[in-house]
């Protein structure tokens, strides 16, 4: 049965104190860990936060700062070692999978090829300790998302990928994506209304406040066969706000 979850950015904070007390009183079936960049080398202070938080973990989402890492030449090992680092902390906390930017949407040009050496590498330690890695699609300045993201998946048949609503909606590539819905194993939820940034600080629409049909839209993803996670992505100022959505999303997933 698919997981209904939300994920630490879910909250306006960084504060992970505050978030897994407010993850303690959400009805979701399970919780997705953002590792932020202010933690990437502070992932202890992670495992002790999240540990025996009493809650399924259906993935930890890498630091953004792989992105960038595995984009500029020279700089792969570092996006490596993070990666590396986020697999054994999915291990420790239970998940089973690791969320990954694999570029950086900000390069007009790309290696493609070394990105794609590089996560071969960390997907055998991920293999090893029983994690997939699941790369998301994002926008670029290179090429369309979906095609880069299928030449990626094409390095290692145990990559899968992870189909964010707003993204796809940019760019309006949903029946790309689910061209190969068989490697899909995470959904982010959240919603695009036309901007990108709201008062100088980046958009993060929430569900049902833009254009995405979310109920049709998950329709034809539940029709692929898909039965793994939908993550709960936009921020909210309250647990009533949040609990509101999760119900709506229910209807649409069981």
């Amino acid at each position: 049965m698919a997981l209904l979850s939300v994920s630490t950015g879910c909250f306006r904070t960084h504060d992970y104190d505050a978030i897994t007390q407010w993850l303690t009183m959400t009805s979701a079936d399970a919780i997705e860990v953002i590792i932020y960049n202010d933690y990437a080398y502070r992932m202890g202070h992670v495992r002790e936060r999240f540990q025996g938080i009493g809650r399924r973990i259906s993935a930890v989402h890498s630091p953004k700062q792989i992105q960038t890492f595995l984009s500029t030449p020279g700089e792969e090992w570092r996006g490596e070692e993070l990666l590396r680092n986020s697999v054994e902390l999915a291990r420790d906390l239970g998940s089973p999978m690791v969320v990954v930017h694999p570029w950086d949407g900000r390069r007009a040009s790309l290696d493609l090829d070394a990105i794609g050496a590089t996560l071969v590498q960390c997907a055998e330690h991920a293999d090893d300790l029983g994690i997939t890695l699941s790369l998301e699609a994002l926008p670029s300045r290179h090429d369309r998302p979906s095609r880069m993201l299928e030449y990626l998946l094409s390095f290692s048949d145990t990559f899968t990928y992870t189909l964010d609503f707003e993204y796809a909606k940019i760019y309006e590539m949903f029946d790309e994506l689910l061209a190969f819905s068989e490697r899909l194993s995470n959904v982010h939820l959240r919603d695009f209304d036309g901007r990108w940034l709201i008062e100088g600080r980046r958009s993060y629409v929430r569900p049902f406040l833009g254009k995405v049909d979310f109920e049709a839209l998950i329709g034809e993803i539940k029709a692929t066969g898909y039965d793994g996670p939908y993550v709960l992505e936009a921020p909210y100022l309250t647990i009533g706000e949040l609990e509101t959505v999760l119900a709506q999303f229910r209807q649409f997933i069981r």
